[in-house]
């Protein structure tokens, strides 16, 4: 395994302004060079920061401001990218919603999180009208309307609404400004985590300049200067963000490829394809890939294969790094890549509460192992009896790290006290990840959170599909846990038991939890039982059903 150097932004000497500021200072020293490209649309430095800038002026105009909340109900775009500029030019929260709610999904969410403002694309315009309606805080809305004539009524339109102000130039916001994702967390709904700049900073250099080879500037004329020399040597990064936006890998690595002077590559298609990723790393000669785990690695592994048996392989050769994040990426699959492209493979363990806290570099003469990683600075294991375990030690228990700044979740105290602990005199964040720590400081994942499946990078409740079952008026009994699956890390397993004399197919259970929940949500192995089996407390024997399901 290669040697990980790793060094998070210290609370103390790192540059006293937001993210957000921090961006328009890298555009004013690369204003020319491409930030972000979409098929044959692409914004300069200089003109992602002045759409941004503008942005936030319109949004002021019509009440946002420092800690007001915004929803962004977006598919990969370069809108989404200058939405969240633009809420950070004010100190304003991003809210980020899965575009895959449905509406029952989306309405809980927006309620919980008390939104003043909501920018969607024309596909969710009537349905965010509707919702919008029925909200406490109603809020404005603006929508994305490159087809002309689909606004829906009182919603404004997007560029419109930019060309009808002049950019805002007070900014000056510090690391106390907040920055807010919302993850499925460890019970799998929808929860808020505030963290300060100082830690959003600190989240997108682990990318940046982990690629780089460089540490983490501690001031901004620093940051400055490695973007000018970075940008001379033609060293500056391109890249692909695999996974949605919504997402924070995808977030903050493509926010650590801005903050260097690099390139953002977006999809053009709302869904994933393997081919459309590597027509793109040709086309764009791109040097850095970022997925989430075997979800991604197989369909392009598999892409790759079949290109080479056609006689059309791609060419990889600009390509440097794939990185992963948030998903199990297999032995086995690395191996592929590594046989078709001279790249190194950077598996992190992080979750959006904080990290990361394990790192995983593989390449073509270090080999990878599944699940075994390197223990970064800063993160340990703690144990049941509450010790912490550092590198050099040996035990199991939960993964956890430092936390630089301030980290909590969003109106919820009793769950940011069981997460964030202060452990020896330091703030620790501790998301139910368990590990096995050795002494070389290497560590093995050995599970999630048992309450959670976390399928593709998505994390989903049990008990919420459960309920969606239960509903279905021939469905007596049901449990749901996660299986182990190659691609996708866990599949989501249902275990039904019907009424008497009902009958019911595999595809009518994923039906009837796919009238009410997330297409994500639905499961992928269902098997019939006469009973459901639970202890005498009610609770279902997990034990036994994973048996069942391994049987299946």
């Amino acid at each position: 395994m290669l040697q990980i150097h790793f060094q998070f932004a210290p609370e103390h000497g790192l540059v006293k302004e937001s993210v957000a500021v921090l961006l328009s200072g890298v555009a004013a020293q690369v204003p020319a060079a491409i930030a972000v490209v979409q098929g044959d649309r692409s914004r300069t430095y200089a003109e992602l920061d002045e759409r941004s800038a503008r942005l936030a002026a319109g949004l002021s105009s019509v009440g946002v401001r420092n800690g007001s909340r915004v929803a962004i109900v977006l598919h990969n775009c370069i809108e989404y990218l200058e939405v969240v500029l633009a809420l950070g030019k004010l100190g304003a929260l991003a809210v980020n919603v899965n575009y895959r709610y449905r509406a029952s999904e989306l309405t809980d969410l927006l309620e919980g999180a008390r939104i003043d403002a909501m920018i969607v694309n024309p596909a969710r315009t009537p349905q965010a009208v509707e919702i919008s309606a029925s909200l406490s805080s109603r809020p404005v809305l603006i929508g994305l309307d490159p087809d002309a004539g689909q606004i829906g009524a009182g919603m404004l339109d997007y560029e419109r609404f930019l060309a009808a102000h002049a950019p805002i130039t007070d900014l000056g916001l510090s690391v106390t400004d907040r920055f807010l994702l919302f993850t499925g967390g460890t019970t799998g709904r929808p929860r808020g985590v505030l963290r300060d700049q100082i830690n959003l900073f600190g989240t997108c250099a682990t990318s940046a300049f982990l690629g780089l080879e460089l540490d983490p500037p501690e001031t901004a004329a620093e940051l400055y200067r490695i973007v000018d020399s970075v940008n001379a040597a033609k060293r500056a990064p391109v890249a692909i963000p695999a996974s949605p936006l919504m997402h924070g890998t995808g977030l903050f690595h493509s926010l650590g490829v801005l903050l260097v002077g690099g390139t953002v590559v977006l999809t053009a298609g709302a869904s994933f394809q393997a081919s459309e990723i590597w027509q793109l790393v040709e086309r764009h000669r791109v040097t850095e890939l970022a997925i989430v785990g075997n979800v991604f690695a197989k369909p392009l592994v598999e892409e790759l294969q079949r290109a080479a048996e056609a006689g059309q392989p791609y060419d990889l050769s600009s390509l440097r790094r794939i990185s992963s994040s948030g998903l199990v990426w297999s032995a086995n699959l690395k191996d592929q890549l590594l046989s078709r492209a001279d790249v190194r493979l950077v598996d992190v363990l992080a979750s959006t509460e904080g990290g990361p806290y394990a790192v995983s570099v593989s390449s073509r003469e270090a080999r990878p192992e599944t699940a075994t990683f390197q223990l970064v600075p800063g993160a340990g294991v703690l144990t049941l009896d509450g010790r912490l375990l550092r590198a050099g030690q040996r035990g199991t228990g939960l993964l956890c790290a430092e936390v630089p700044g301030f980290a909590c979740y969003l109106d919820d105290p009793e769950r940011t006290a069981h997460v964030y602990r202060t452990i020896d005199e330091r703030t620790m964040v501790v998301p139910g990840d368990v590990a096995e720590l050795h002494e070389d400081g290497s560590v093995r994942l050995l599970g999630r959170g048992s309450e959670v499946i976390n399928t593709g990078g998505e994390k989903v409740f049990a008990e919420e599909i459960e309920q969606a079952l239960c509903r279905e008026p021939r469905i007596k009994d049901a449990v749901v846990i996660g299986a182990d699956d190659e691609r996708w890390g866990q599949c989501i397993a249902a275990i039904v038991s019907l009424e008497p004399d009902a009958s019911m197919t595999d595809a009518e259970v994923v039906e009837a939890v796919a009238a009410q929940l997330a297409d994500y949500k639905k499961p992928r192995v269902v098997v019939f039982v006469p009973e459901i089996e639970r202890t005498p407390a009610g609770k279902a024997n997990l034990v036994w059903a994973k048996k069942i399901i391994e049987a299946a």
